[in-house]
């Protein structure tokens, strides 16, 4: 299960371990999508995530999907993540 946080969160939020606690514990496999710059992540690069763009979310699932092409991907956004994901 791939996990976006909100406008200014990252994979430090209470509700994004919360969420990622909750699908462990069904026995799922979690993955936090830190958006570029976020999650007290270095900025690694001149662009900036932009809530208008879903290129870096296609590349984490396309790698995702990579690692594991058996395994079922699902995703949940909270608040821009959700945004993202649509």
């Amino acid at each position: 299960v791939i996990i976006l946080h909100g406008v200014t969160g990252g994979s430090q939020e209470s509700y994004v371990t919360h969420v990622a606690e909750e699908v462990e514990r069904k026995g799922w496999v979690s993955v936090v999508f830190n958006q570029r710059g976020c999650g007290d992540s270095e900025m690694t690069s001149p662009r900036a995530y932009c809530a208008a763009s879903s290129d870096d979310c296609s590349h984490v699932v396309s790698y995702i999907h990579k690692q594991h092409p058996k395994s079922i991907l699902l995703a949940i956004g909270v608040s821009l993540g959700a945004n993202i994901l649509v």
